[in-house]
């Protein structure tokens, strides 16, 4: 949850925001980083795969 709270304040969250979440923004907020992560695999993939390319 510490490392949650931290994410969200580096993201630019204020406390009072981050208290007044509920749940579902809390989930909603996880999904979104994980399609992020993923994202920045998938990237990172390609760019090995096809050096040449970039």
């Amino acid at each position: 949850m510490k490392e949650l709270v931290n994410s969200l304040i580096k993201a630019g969250y204020k406390l009072p925001e981050i208290y007044s979440m509920t749940l579902a923004d809390i989930n909603f907020l996880i999904e979104v980083s994980e399609v992020e992560a993923e994202k920045e695999e998938e990237i990172q993939t390609l760019d090995k795969a096809f050096p040449f390319l970039f």
